[in-house]
């Protein structure tokens, strides 16, 4: 089931980025533009692509409005709240409005349901994953302000923090990041 899911997803961002590509080429007035245009798609497509092949797929759609439930409170499955919380990324005031229920609501029974628990969990876990992927990203492509981010938050255990950074005494962070913008400028 998973392997059809994928491809469907596949297949969506194969066609939302065909049907971008073409809006965009029209408004396009010189060949430069048209390239510049065409690699900015494939570049997109390659990280929505690199999304659906880790699984995240289903937490990036964002809500479009449609309801899973609309009916009584009581009569909402857990099932249905599961399908909301993962639509919504675990966000509980977006999967509220999806069953058309209240944020406390949401939160009271995945609170009550430890199946419930566990996907806001994991759903939490992978949004942190999404965001680590997207950070070394920044870092590969030598985002210094990243590469800080990144050394000051899980490099404390080394010495790399906030009071050794190049604002505060130039510390070990400050010497590394200029050293390190020096070996790229040569």
């Amino acid at each position: 089931m998973a392997g059809k899911t994928r491809q469907r997803q596949r297949k969506r961002v194969t066609n939302a980025m065909e049907r971008k590509k073409t809006q965009l080429i029209r408004k396009a007035k010189t060949p430069t533009q048209r390239e510049k245009i065409l690699k900015e798609i494939e570049e997109e497509k390659s990280r929505r692509m690199a999304v659906v092949e880790c699984g995240l797929g289903d937490l990036i759609q964002p809500w479009r409005g449609e309801f899973i439930a609309a009916k009584h409170p009581d009569k909402i499955t857990e099932e249905e709240i599961s399908a909301a919380l993962v639509r919504s990324m675990g966000i509980l005031a977006v999967a509220a409005r999806m069953l058309g229920v209240s944020r406390a609501w949401v939160e009271e029974r995945a609170e009550k349901t430890p199946a419930l628990q566990a996907l806001v969990r994991d759903i939490y876990e992978a949004r942190l994953d999404f965001a680590e992927a997207k950070m070394m990203e920044h870092m590969i492509n030598s985002n210094w302000d990243a590469t800080k981010f990144y050394l000051e938050r899980k490099g404390r255990k080394r010495g790399y923090n906030v009071e050794n950074t190049p604002i505060n005494n130039g510390g070990k962070l400050g010497h590394m990041l200029d050293a390190l913008a020096d070996e790229a400028d040569k």
